[in-house]
């Protein structure tokens, strides 16, 4: 009898064992890792001129990719026409060394050509308007709006634009350095979420610079941290976009925990990269190269 019952006891723990690990096993196999989203860095251009950054053929690119997110930088010409450019001046793109905002946007239309392949002049991508860029990209999920100029009345006419393209304020993003920015979105719409571009350096002679520390002040890394979370605090962020070079895993844990919802990295731009941060924690990477990214993940 005492035989009888050990056995089977012996045959329900196995049992038990086995339901565990099987149990386990199909946890393991359905349980995916989280992976970042994917930011369309200017349109996901290329660097040969085919797909200039913020050209049609960029945007047209970053719906291709299947991103997460796309990013959109903004500027005003004179006449108030929102454009694509994340440069203020037409030079570095179209070889025009002349300041957007200074001139209508007709005029560029007409004279300016992004560079085309091999960097030769004159080729076929124009500049591109917002409402333009709205109507290639509305499908992707979500918006990274960043002001390179700013004023109130171009915010408000920004957001007509989104109105007019049946796109929903919750998907988009307000992610930019600029602080006047930052502080109209918050005390004007504070529904849309902003995120804080951050950037700091180490100094040769110790400490570091950036951050949201004053100019010239060289603090240390702990300093640094707590500037970016009272900035943070300071416009009621959703989070910031750091630099993947300079900031840690524990740097990402330490934002986290002191109450950003995000934290990006900029820039992943290759496969290692990518799988040698995943287990930072960021939430998204910013990418020029939205598919090499892709795949380095699904290695992981």
């Amino acid at each position: 009898m005492r035989f009888l019952i050990s056995g089977v006891c012996r045959k329900s723990c196995l049992a038990l064992s086995l339901v565990v690990v099987s149990i386990a096993c199909v946890m393991k196999a359905d349980s995916k890792p989280k992976w970042p989203l994917m930011i369309a860095h200017r349109g996901a251009g290329d660097r040969d001129g085919r797909k200039p950054e913020a050209s049609k053929a960029a945007y047209s690119n970053a719906v291709a990719t299947a991103c997460d997110v796309v990013k959109l930088d903004v500027q005003r010409t004179r006449d108030g026409v929102i454009v694509m450019s994340h440069d203020p001046t037409l030079k570095r793109n179209m070889g025009w060394d002349v300041n957007i905002i200074d001139l209508d946007y007709a005029e560029i239309f007409e004279k300016g050509r992004y560079f085309g392949p091999g960097h030769k002049p004159g080729g076929p991508e124009r500049i591109v308007r917002l409402d333009e860029a709205l109507a290639i990209v509305k499908k992707i999920p979500q918006f990274w709006v960043d002001f390179k100029y700013f004023d109130p009345e171009f915010a408000e006419n920004l957001l007509k634009c989104f109105d007019e393209a049946g796109i929903d304020h919750g998907r988009i993003m307000v992610a930019t350095f600029s602080k006047p920015a930052l502080g109209y979105f918050k005390e004007h719409h504070p529904q849309i979420r902003r995120i804080s571009h951050i950037n700091w350096r180490e100094l040769p002679e110790g400490g570091y610079s950036g951050g949201n520390m004053k100019a010239g002040k060289s603090a240390t890394r702990a300093e640094l941290l707590q500037s970016i979370v009272d900035h943070c605090a300071k416009f009621d962020l959703y989070g910031v976009n750091m630099p993947m070079a300079a900031t840690t895993d524990e740097d990402v844990a330490f934002l986290h925990a002191h109450g950003a919802k995000w934290v990006s990295f900029y820039f992943i731009q290759n496969a290692e990269d990518a799988r040698t941060r995943f287990k930072a924690g960021a939430d998204a990477y910013v990418t020029d190269y939205v598919s090499k990214v892709r795949e380095g993940l699904s290695a992981l």
